[in-house]
């Protein structure tokens, strides 16, 4: 049975993702930083080299929910060897700092946007296969406080929000039931939401937007007047570190926008139905790990690289689509 290691699987997203892979058919350890005396779990330092090395033992992947600046983990795999697949959103600085390592003969496989993002992904590069032309690539994500997500989703998106004096609010179409929303435009943003390789030199213009009209109403307010970067981070994460452990993940509707333009001339534009933030993302990492593992040994690009460099919409989307997962034609605006 082929042995899958979850770090961070003390926390409410690695938990369910290990109870997934399991169900999957895999041979599920789970890591953590937290002593346990579960028998299949296993006690890792990562500020111990040895300590990740003997959770590597006998390991095919390693799927991580932990976002950590430093990338011990992930660089313990790229100098030693390994298969890493993250579900964190690494910021950029640390993204890089990472990439840079990799070019020094990498041991190692670390692929980065599991989940969703995982997903819009490889649909941009389905749109870019069929608009070789495109130079420009929208992203569009809706965020909503209903979701499962824990400290460090609500921390990323008040990264996002408030790492600039201002953002231009934007209008775009959402799959239904969203329709037309008002969105931030992050394009001034140093975060990283799709492959380098893939985009070429082109530009990406990453949009978030918010479910709850409430709270859209209450940032765009927040940004008109001046306001929205000076938002301090405890107003974002007030209440969640109350979150309970739960049997069952959330699954408000998330729904994606991707979008190729030439110009100012839309090309196409294609919309991603999902069900939760955390419900999508450990589906879809689910569906990664399978399809990874059926890749020859040594098939794999050693070092750094996102979802979308070694895989394609058609290798996935029949069991995303099991899932739940719905790409579909988007109407223009």
């Amino acid at each position: 049975m082929t042995r899958v290691l979850v770090l961070g699987a003390q926390g409410l997203l690695g938990h369910h993702t290990a109870i997934a892979l399991r169900e999957a058919g895999y041979d599920v350890v789970r890591g953590g930083r937290r002593p346990e005396t579960a028998t299949d779990f296993r006690l890792i330092d990562f500020d111990s080299a040895a300590s990740m090395r003997r959770a590597l033992v006998g390991v095919a992947i390693v799927v991580s929910s932990i976002e950590d600046p430093d990338t011990r983990f992930e660089r313990e795999v790229l100098d030693n060897g390994g298969l890493f697949l993250s579900q964190a959103t690494i910021p950029a600085p640390a993204r890089r700092s990472l990439s840079v390592r990799a070019t020094r003969d990498a041991g190692g496989s670390v692929i980065l946007n599991a989940g969703l993002s995982g997903v819009g992904g490889l649909v941009a590069r389905d749109l870019l296969e069929r608009h070789p032309d495109a130079d420009l690539l929208e992203l569009g994500y809706i965020i909503s406080t209903g979701g499962s997500g824990g400290l460090a989703g609500v921390s990323y998106v008040h990264r996002l929000l408030t790492g600039q004096a201002s953002l231009n609010a934007v209008t775009r179409r959402f799959p239904a039931p969203f329709g037309l929303l008002a969105c931030f435009d992050l394009s001034g943003n140093d975060e990283i939401w799709l492959s380098p390789q893939m985009l070429a030199g082109r530009v990406v213009r990453p949009c978030l937007s918010v479910a709850e009209p409430w709270l859209r109403n209450f940032l765009l307010f927040s940004n008109r007047w001046g306001f929205l970067a000076r938002l301090p981070k405890a107003m974002f994460t007030a209440g969640v570190r109350l979150k309970r452990m739960t049997k069952t993940l959330t699954r408000e509707p998330m729904r994606v926008r991707v979008a190729a333009y030439r110009g100012a001339e839309l090309l196409e534009a294609s919309g991603i139905d999902a069900d939760g933030d955390y419900h999508s993302t450990v589906q879809s990492t689910v569906v990664f790990v399978s399809e990874l593992l059926k890749r020859a040994p040594g098939a794999l690009p050693r070092g750094v690289c996102n979802v979308e460099d070694v895989l394609r919409l058609g290798d996935v989307s029949n069991e995303l689509a099991k899932d739940g997962f719905v790409v579909r034609p988007l109407n223009a605006s």
